[in-house]
């Protein structure tokens, strides 16, 4: 019975809160970054060369910048004709990286206070909204594996702590140095915090610090396994002449980024992360259960030798401290490091839910207990069972046909009111069907309420408050950002793969009317990020210029035979358009991507929004 509950929960943790990473994948365009490592993945693709993909937007310079494992791992499907060639099939592995990293956090969740702290977990991971759309877990970043590495090993280095097995302690181990290999291949110096997290535990730790000493050939031999899993690339990429690689990868990419910065608006305060942090959880209304629950873990792992707890404080503290003491910071950078956060929400909520359950069963904890001594609540309860004889010996009858129908009745009655509450907590309000009012729930409280006495007077009070209490506690939590999410993975915005269709469809029309088709005039100056607009124009013929007279503008928007697809900057269209007297293509004849304008003069004018 125990085994089909939990596989129960797991599925339901599978279906509410890893089923939306892969909604909708395809609806909108890539950002910036994500099309840089789109463009990797398609420049392997099309040139067949897996070592060397290629960085936006050209097309022979090497992405050095981080290793290409995750180009591989995208690329290898598409390429074996398992996943689409598009925007979905590129966004599909981030979607499954964040399903197993959901799992692992939930998985740890459940180690540290039971399931319902790994269900808050992941609830609160969800109000963290730029985690899931912005530079997040579901577009092809970097951030979804390396939040998975970090999540994994975690947690296979707490089970290996623990084992007495050798075999299982292997493979434990084994999974650990796996998950650094995926994060260092993936992000390479942001997956160094792992090893650091996972050596100051051990060191604070005695068990594990003893263990580590007992079993040290066993992590020798896992470092020999990672060395040789990274060793190939790192070294052919060194044997090239005029690469660069460290020069690259350190210098510019960390070493530049933690003394200096590649872009002036990455700079900030010390305090950065740390507010903006709490400007989150503000915003999503978890800071109050998230502080709480960080103090009660800091308080057990001050108070005893706590595993899960120790980990998942060095998790947090440790990164977050060590990222403040550099100079550019990004909010992605810290995705990897907030299920911690989410996790000491967790834990205070299932603490008191954990409170609860011992008090229905008759064990309230040491604290209470005092506390009832001092104010004799002995003598109320004893006077409350006086006063209910009669429900008491209801509640116990085992015996009559009368009474066993009664009490079926009562449980079918708390299971109905348990559904009420559940469907009060995910639709609050009113729920109609075909124009009928079927129930209105105001919240939770009240049907989960009835729900505990009715399940009392069946006998079965315990069973269902474990299921009422966490309802009634959810209802505390940030439901309204789940739905808010649930309603934007179908969002559809994608202009630059609709125009970029539109404008190939019009280029192969001219071409098959013996008309010439010139390419996309691009105009962007230095400072604009071209990555999203090679990515989907490239192929449409990407000729990049240094500058646009006005008059060369006005030709190519006027004159037949000229006419071309024109990238530039709006404010400079708009001061040219304003600055010229003539005929010009109508301003709804373009593409508005933030501050870029993708002009669509002539044959062009139907593909502009």
């Amino acid at each position: 019975m125990r085994v089909w509950v939990r596989l129960l929960c797991l599925a339901a943790v599978v279906v509410v809160f890893c089923a939306p990473l892969f909604a909708g994948l395809g609806r909108t365009d890539q950002e910036n970054d994500e099309a840089i490592y789109s463009y990797a993945v398609e420049s392997i693709l099309e040139t067949g060369d897996w070592l060397n993909p290629r960085l936006a937007p050209t097309t022979d310079a090497v992405f050095l910048e981080k290793p290409p494992l995750k180009f591989w791992i995208v690329a290898l499907p598409i390429r074996l004709g398992l996943l689409p060639d598009n925007d979905f099939g590129l966004r599909f592995w981030d979607a499954v990286f964040g399903s197993l990293a959901f799992l692992y956090v939930f998985a740890i969740g459940r180690r540290m206070a039971g399931w319902f702290c790994g269900v808050v977990a992941l609830l609160i991971l969800y109000s963290f909204d730029s985690l899931i759309f912005a530079h997040g877990l579901r577009g092809n970043n970097m951030e979804a594996p390396l939040m998975l590495a970090y999540a994994g090993a975690v947690y296979h280095f707490a089970r290996w702590a623990e084992t007495d097995d050798a075999r299982g302690g292997w493979r434990h181990a084994l999974a650990v140095g796996l998950y650094f290999f995926l994060g260092f291949m993936t992000k390479f110096v942001a997956a160094l915090f792992l090893p650091m997290v996972l050596g100051a535990a051990t060191l604070e730790l005695t068990s594990a610090r003893d263990k580590a000493l007992r079993e040290w050939r066993t992590w020798v031999v896992v470092l020999g396994v990672v060395a040789v899993l990274v060793a190939p690339w790192f070294i052919y990429q060194m044997l090239q002449p005029g690469r660069g690689l460290w020069a690259v990868m350190l210098g510019e990419h960390v070493y530049k980024r933690f003394n200096a910065w590649l872009d002036p608006n990455h700079v900030k305060p010390w305090y950065h992360y740390f507010v903006d942090l709490f400007d989150q959880m503000t915003a999503a209304g978890t800071a109050w259960v998230i502080i709480a629950g960080a103090v009660l873990i800091h308080a057990r792992v001050l108070r005893e030798r706590w595993p899960e707890g120790t980990l998942t404080l060095y998790w947090f503290w440790l990164p977050f401290v060590l990222m403040s003491l550099g100079t550019s910071k990004l909010r992605h950078y810290t995705y990897p490091f907030l299920p911690p956060v989410a996790l000491a929400g967790g834990y205070f909520m299932a603490s008191v839910a954990n409170v609860i359950d011992d008090m229905a069963a008759g064990r309230p904890p040491a604290w209470m207990s005092r506390i009832a001594q001092k104010i004799r609540v002995d003598r109320l309860v004893a006077g409350g069972r006086a006063a209910l004889p009669m429900m008491t010996a209801a509640v116990s009858l085992r015996s009559g046909d009368a009474i066993r129908v009664l009490r079926v009745v009562l449980l079918v009655a708390a299971i109905g009111y348990l559904g009420l509450a559940a469907i009060a907590l995910v639709y609050p309000g009113r729920l109609e069907l075909a124009g009928l009012l079927i129930v209105r729930h105001p919240s939770v409280w009240r049907p989960a309420l009835i729900a505990m006495v009715l399940g009392l007077l069946a006998g079965h009070g315990r069973s269902t408050a474990r299921i009422a209490v966490p309802l009634v506690l959810m209802a505390l939590l940030p439901i309204a950002w789940y739905r808010t999410t649930l309603n934007r993975v179908m969002f559809e915005h994608h202009p630059l793969l609709t125009s970029r269709n539109c404008v190939q469809a019009v280029q192969h029309a001219e071409l098959k009317a013996g008309r010439p088709v010139p390419g996309v005039y691009v105009y962007l100056p230095s400072h604009y990020y071209a990555h999203p607009y090679f990515f989907y124009y490239r192929k449409l013929g990407w000729d990049r210029q240094e500058g646009l007279a006005d008059e060369q503008l006005m030709q190519m928007l006027d004159t037949p035979g000229l006419q071309r697809p024109i990238m530039m900057p709006r404010d400079q269209y708009l001061a040219a358009h304003a600055a010229h007297d003539g005929p010009t293509a109508p301003l709804g004849s373009l593409i508005q991507v933030e501050e870029i304008v993708i002009l669509m003069p002539g044959p062009y004018a139907k593909c502009g929004i």
